[in-house]
């Protein structure tokens, strides 16, 4: 039973493009599968450790998650960008793909500083929406191409007042102006494209917005986890993410005061629930 519910777990996030799956929508996939018959039975066996490839949050609200078992990591059909992986001698988990360098064949775990296997070690990095990016910025380069000078010997002439070699280049009759309002039209079309074919979508079903959730971390990091919540300066977000089990996550680079009065950069994810509100930061 045991490798019936590692291969399932494994089938379904090798399908599905994720890191994890949550106990809650595990025990739910199990059930249906007739594998076992409640959660409580499944969380007994995560307790036991019947099932390596799982962890739990050590953070309150404590949750259970299953990642990708260790034989499965190196399969080909396997987006390495998603893999989440545990430390196999400490147990830490999970460490993010994110964190991992393509040249080295080993990942230090961030708590014990034991050796892994990079399971990236040898993959190519997978290009989102690659021919999208592509032509946007062929577009801003034909743009900038169209505000250029050229010396012509006599002095320096727009480049896009000179006529086209190419008869029939509708680009090349357009002026100046017109190229700038075409391009921008088109360029805006294509973020929106990168932003829909990468699913970064800010508004959710439950109403969960990137502003709202940025604000719930913002509170969270003043009132319960920054040493000095006066120093906080925010750098950077990921767009809002959500998970199988219907919970989200987002990752902020922010600075801060340490202990110590010196400023010190850090970046995490915050798993959030529908609410917005802070379930687990890793």
């Amino acid at each position: 039973m045991r490798e019936d519910i590692i291969r399932i777990i494994d089938d379904y996030l090798i399908e599905t493009g994720k890191g994890r799956i949550h106990i809650g929508a595990v025990s739910k996939m199990l059930q249906e599968a007739g594998i076992i018959g409640s959660t409580a039975e499944l969380k007994k066996m995560l307790e036991n450790g019947e099932i390596p490839n799982s962890y739990q949050t050590e953070k309150a609200p404590k949750q259970w998650y299953v990642i990708l078992s260790q034989k499965r990591r190196t399969d080909e059909t396997v987006n390495p960008e998603t893999l989440e992986i545990k430390c196999d001698k400490c147990g830490f988990a999970p460490i993010f793909p994110d964190k991992f360098s393509r040249s080295g064949q080993f990942v230090i775990c961030p708590k014990c500083k034991g050796k892994i296997r990079n399971p990236l070690y040898g993959r190519k990095k997978i290009q989102n929406a690659d021919y999208s990016q592509e032509f946007l910025t062929q577009f801003i380069q034909m743009q900038q191409q169209a505000m250029m000078t050229q010396y012509d010997g006599n002095g320096y002439t727009r480049y896009d007042n000179r006529k086209s070699e190419r008869n029939g280049n509708w680009w090349s009759s357009l002026s100046s102006t017109g190229k700038i309002i075409v391009g921008s039209i088109i360029a805006a079309i294509l973020i929106m494209l990168i932003d829909l074919s990468s699913g970064n979508s800010t508004v959710f079903e439950s109403g969960l917005t990137q502003s709202k959730a940025e604000l719930k971390v913002k509170q969270y990091l003043r009132n319960d986890y920054l040493f000095d919540s006066d120093s906080y300066k925010p750098v950077s977000w990921t767009d809002l993410r959500e998970k199988s089990d219907g919970t989200y996550y987002i990752t902020h680079t922010y600075r801060a005061r340490n202990g110590f009065g010196g400023y010190i950069q850090k970046t995490n994810i915050f798993h959030l629930d529908s609410e917005g509100n802070v379930l687990d930061i890793n």
